[in-house]
């Protein structure tokens, strides 16, 4: 079965949710506020401390997607965001979004479905217009959990070099995350 078409609007996105989320009956004020605030008053500080410290059950996959497709997301934000997302994951499923979209688990298919595009909107872009921001510093090794990269790469051969590309990997030099100040208006429980 073919997957549904990929949504690249991602300020429409970002408000459809939100307007989904205020219909809930179980509606928590504090997310209208928190989505309200991502939206109109954060920026690239902000944006860069949810990628590294949030808590990808708590942060949903559309505020991932938003932030990425912002024009003044850093560098590093995209690669931190990207690199969460797990592409290595996909490897197993040759990176075809309809065979994820067979799966049987449908709660499994929507959420894999979100990181696989995310995954693919940070690539393409990286390869073509790019992150023209480099404010913050990233480092696969320093900032993320060991991956086994010639492993997968001998497994997989070209597709984990496509998939995993060494260009995406970093250093990045720029300020160390401890020291991106927050902003106003910021909560520490909205990271999980």
């Amino acid at each position: 079965m073919k997957a549904p078409p990929i949504c690249r609007d991602f300020d429409a996105k970002l408000d459809t949710y939100l307007t989904q989320q205020r219909a809930l009956a179980v509606h928590d004020p504090e997310d209208d506020y928190r989505l309200t605030w991502l939206r109109d008053r954060s920026g690239p500080n902000d944006w860069h401390v949810i990628a590294h410290y949030g808590n990808w059950d708590y942060v949903e996959p559309v505020v991932l997607q938003w932030i990425v497709s912002r024009q003044n997301c850093d560098a590093a934000t995209a690669l931190m965001i990207f690199w969460k997302a797990s592409p290595d994951f996909y490897l197993e499923t040759d990176q075809d979004r309809d065979e994820l979209n067979n799966n049987q688990n449908t709660d499994y298919v929507s959420e894999a479905l979100e990181h696989f595009d995310l995954i693919e909107y940070i690539r393409e872009r990286w390869f073509g217009e790019g992150y023209q921001r480099k404010e913050y510093s990233f480092d696969y090794d320093r900032d993320l959990w060991p991956n086994e990269f010639e492993k997968l790469g001998q497994r997989f051969g070209e597709v984990a070099r496509k998939f995993l590309p060494i260009e995406m990997r970093g250093p990045l030099p720029g300020i160390l995350i401890k020291d991106v100040p927050s902003s106003e208006g910021w909560k520490e429980e909205w990271l999980g």
